[in-house]
């Protein structure tokens, strides 16, 4: 899933829009939390990419978000840069995609 707000949803939408299978999350306020919307909307998610402008700000609170409610996500992922952030979206793409195109043969 990529969760984000503000201007850097708009960048996410645009590279996930031919991407349906990835769960996109837009908060409309980082602050206070929306942590009741959180729990609902990280249901069932292992992977979280956390798109932002400036600071962690969303990370840091998802962080103790997935401590404080022992939630089953393995990885949240950010960056500060944009040149990094397309990259990171885009090997979460992939990585997302080669996942799916496995299949597992049993003899």
């Amino acid at each position: 899933a990529v969760i984000t707000s503000g201007i850097s949803y708009a960048y996410a939408k645009e590279y996930l829009k031919d991407h349906t299978d990835i769960k996109l999350i837009k908060l409309a306020t980082a602050y206070p939390l929306p942590e009741d919307f959180l729990l609902q909307a990280l249901e069932g998610v292992e992977e979280l990419l956390c798109v932002e402008e400036l600071s962690p700000y969303i990370e840091e609170q998802i962080l103790k978000l997935v401590g404080k409610h022992a939630l089953s996500i393995k990885y949240v992922y950010y960056s500060k840069f944009y040149v990094i952030r397309l990259l990171l979206i885009f090997l979460f793409i992939i990585r997302k995609s080669t996942v799916q195109k496995q299949t597992v043969l049993f003899s």
